[in-house]
Parts: structure tokens; C-alpha cells; sequence
């Protein structure tokens, strides 16, 4: 059922494309898109004027006229945040207190950017009834969508604070706390994501608990390796965060492409360490039954260096980057 309703507003256009010839029912159907696409328009419009008023109360409310000030029973928006203060933790703890003020201010639009991600993660529950192979197969889309869609969904790192380099590189922070400081934030983001679509598949299609502590353990150095990887290839090129152009296109299709070849490769070393574990398993147990265990100890440990190697590059990037140079125009 929750299928058929989500196909129905298809079915117009379906109708529309395979029709042999005109009839009422198709000038029906051709009434019924042009009011669903002119309706879609009118309220991408209002939606748009909706956020642009929005913004501008906000920084209404932010940053008052000179000589006024905030009154007292208007609280500014981050003093209502409420975020408890944490650690410093060399630094870190501060660097990524404020991203996480950053991105609970914009809660809204990352509550909608994660929400089709994670329906489309949570498809696989549709098709499975065993518990097992529905997890699997959710952990496998939550994979793919790390690759590709989270690290451009959360930019609470150092691709949003590019004109802030020569202060960030002024701070009293060594590059490595500084670096593991600034992606702290996406990398929790992209985990509690993780975890809410691995208990919705455990609510829906009930499976073994300790495969889903499993599945974390190896999510969330993976989570380390690709914002660490993006960010790394961001501050060799950098560009200015809503850039427009040729060059950005070119940069994203390449980056997209690169990104496609990675998750490939690391498929085939997937298969081939599953293959690796099962051998290794029955040589020194004797059988199969302890398969899985090898299998997620040598991923992780795998994920654990590439995030090191990746984070020791972002850490030496930090280092080399050059405000008075490197910043974009």
C-alpha cells in the first residue's frame, strides 16, 4: 500500500507517455499534470519567499541596528539553543561546539535534506521479511548514501568556514585537534542518522541487536574517512561554498566520479575480505562459525587506518594552506 501511494502521482505521467491516441480520459490526464507541475511551481515560489523572509527575521533578530540591543524577553536564537558547553579537549571540543551551534540553527533544512536519504535507506525493509538480509541490505544503501549525498548535505566543516581560515590558523590549536575538531559535527550528524534508519530496521523487521552495534562499529570510521577525504580534497582546491559555473560543474562530476570509483573498489575489497575471513576461519577454528567476528574486526581495523592516513593528510593540508593565497576570490 505505502508503494502504491507513493507511485500515484507517476501514474499521471505514465498514463500520459504510453497513451496511443487522444481521448477525454487523456485530455484528463494532461489537466491533472499541468495543475500537479503549475501547482509545484507556485509552491516552490511561495516556499522560496517563505525562507527569504525567514533568513531576514533572523538576522533581524541576530544582528540588531547600531545603538539597540537585544530586548530582554527576545532572547537571540543562540542563547535559546540551549547547547550545554563541552570539553575542550585541546581544542577540539570548542572548534566543534560551535559547528553544532551552526547546524542545530539550521535543523529544518537538514531534517529535510537526511529525510529521502534515509526513505530510501529504509526500502529494502519493503522487500525483505527476513530480519537479517533487510539489515544488510539497509546497511548497504546507508553505505552508498554516505558515500555520495551525506558529505554534500553536511557542510559543517571546513568547506563552511573557508573565509574564516586566517582565524581558524591563528588559534592556539594544533592542525590535528583542529582538523578532528571541525569534523566532529558531520560525523555525529551522519552517525545519528545511521542509528535512527538501523532502529527503524530493527523496530520494522526485527533482527539479531548485536548486528547492528556491528554495523556502527564500522559506520563510524567510515563516517571519519569520507569527511576527512572531503575536506582534504577542499582545502587543495577550495572555491567559494555557493560557487556557480563551468568549474564547479566539473569539479562535482569529477569528485561524483571519483567518489563512484572509490565505492567500487571498496565493494570488491568487501567481497574479498568476506572471502578472506571465511578461509582464515576455518583454518583456525576449524569451521565457519566465527567468520563474522574476522570479518568485522580486520573492516575496522581497515577503516581505522585509512581515517588516520586520510585525517594525517587533512592535518598536513591545514598546515600548507595559505589564507593570503589560497582563499578564493
Amino acid at each position: 500500500p505505502l508503494g502504491e501511494v507513493i507511485k500515484a502521482p507517476f501514474e499521471v505521467f505514465s498514463q500520459l507517455i504510453t497513451a496511443t491516441s487522444y481521448s477525454t480520459v487523456t485530455f484528463g490526464w494532461m489537466a491533472v499534470a499541468l495543475s500537479m507541475v503549475g501547482g509545484t511551481l507556485i509552491g516552490l515560489i511561495r516556499l522560496d519567499e517563505y525562507f527569504v523572509v525567514a533568513k531576514q527575521r533572523r538576522e533581524r533578530a541576530a544582528y540588531p541596528p547600531v545603538g539597540q540591543s537585544h530586548h530582554a524577553s527576545e532572547p537571540t536564537e543562540l542563547e535559546t539553543l540551549r547547547i550545554p558547553r563541552v570539553p575542550r579537549l585541546y581544542g577540539a571540543g570548542s572548534v566543534a561546539w560551535r559547528q553544532t551551534v551552526g547546524a542545530l540553527k539550521q535543523h529544518s533544512s537538514l531534517m529535510f535534506a537526511l529525510a529521502l536519504p534515509g526513505m530510501l535507506a529504509c526500502l529494502p525493509l519493503f522487500i525483505y521479511t527476513n530480519g537479517r538480509q533487510a539489515v544488510l541490505n539497509v546497511a548497504a544503501a546507508l553505505t552508498f548514501y554516505t558515500f555520495l549525498l551525506l558529505p554534500s548535505a553536511l557542510k559543517f566543516d571546513f568547506r563552511r568556514d573557508i573565509r574564516r581560515m586566517i582565524v581558524l590558523k591563528t588559534l592556539p590549536i594544533r592542525p590535528a585537534f583542529l582538523v578532528i575538531g571541525q569534523i566532529a559535527t558531520p560525523v555525529m550528524l551522519s552517525f545519528a542518522f545511521q542509528l535512527t534508519v538501523l532502529t527503524i530496521a530493527l523496530v520494522a523487521r526485527p533482527y539479531p541487536v548485536w548486528m547492528m552495534f556491528a554495523i556502527l562499529a564500522l559506520m563510524l570510521p567510515m563516517n571519519v574517512l569520507m569527511f576527512s577525504l572531503d575536506n582534504l580534497v577542499y582545502l587543495l582546491y577550495p572555491y567559494r561554498l555557493n560557487q556557480e559555473g563551468i568549474e564547479i560543474l566539473l569539479r562535482t562530476t569529477l569528485t561524483f566520479t571519483a567518489k563512484g570509483v572509490l565505492f567500487g573498489i571498496a565493494v570488491t575489497m568487501t567481497f574479498g575480505w568476506g572471502f578472506l575471513a571465511n578461509f582464515l576461519s576455518r583454518v583456525v577454528f576449524g569451521s565457519v562459525d566465527h567468520s563474522a567476528s574476522i570479518f568485522i574486526a580486520g573492516a575496522g581495523l581497515m577503516l581505522c587506518s585509512a581515517s588516520a592516513l586520510v585525517l594525517h593528510g587533512l592535518s598536513l593540508a591545514l598546515v600548507r594552506f595559505d589564507p593570503s593565497q589560497d582563499t578564493p576570490a
